[in-house]
């Protein structure tokens, strides 16, 4: 079996001690795609590559969110740690009920991990998801919204319309899926299999994203 280092941060619901304005949105260059706004009936439509900014002077109910939302003080932390190159692709729809509840949550994720080896891409889609085609095209969005997350260049998980745990949970387990540095080896003669089975242990101080996310070894 193998476990992790940093996992028993991740469960904490601590406070990080990191915010500031460090989101980076990262710009796709080639055939430019211009993201534009409209009101439609009173609601706002946005289509394309945007900043955080335009979303958030578009949608400021997402800034009561973000400044509302409290992350996992151990999601964050290891996140912020995180030494691999890392790029987040997210697909939203202005239109989007999912969108409208998860944005604010998740600039104020990226801007709370404070990392630079983390590149963000916030693109809006129409509601066909045919718009933006340069962006959309080979990627696969079928709902929204889509996080895709790459570490090194690779595509490692998707969050897709709403988290398993909590978009903070998830991010670091996808990310954590791909870092071999933090691995160890351990003897499954020493562990109590049917404890864990059977007992809630999150609040142990163990490293356990590997059992329960990359199980290259389930007990």
């Amino acid at each position: 079996m193998v476990m992790t280092r940093n996992e028993a941060l991740i469960g904490s619901n601590e406070r990080p001690d990191r915010y500031h304005p460090g989101f980076r949105p990262m710009f796709v260059f080639g055939p430019l795609v211009l993201a534009f706004g409209l009101v439609l009936g009173g609601q706002v439509e946005m289509v394309g590559p945007v900043t955080t900014a335009d979303a958030l002077n578009a949608f400021p109910d997402w800034r009561e969110i973000m400044d509302g939302y409290t992350p996992e003080a151990g999601a964050i932390e290891y996140l912020h740690n995180v030494q691999m190159k890392v790029r987040l692709e997210i697909f939203w729809g202005a239109w989007c009920a999912d969108s409208q509840a998860n944005m604010g949550k998740i600039f104020k994720i990226v801007r709370a991990v404070e990392n630079p080896q983390f590149e963000t891409l916030l693109v809006a889609v129409s509601r066909d998801l045919k718009s933006p085609a340069t962006n959309l095209e080979g990627k696969g969005i079928e709902k929204t919204p889509t996080v895709i997350v790459y570490v090194n260049d690779i595509e490692r998980g998707r969050i897709i319309n709403q988290p398993t745990a909590t978009l903070e949970r998830d991010l670091a387990s996808i990310v954590s899926s791909a870092d071999d540095s933090l691995t160890i080896d351990i003897d499954l003669s020493q562990i109590d299999r049917e404890y864990f089975r059977t007992t809630p242990h999150a609040n142990l101080p163990i490293k356990c994203i590997l059992c329960h996310v990359r199980a290259k070894s389930r007990p």
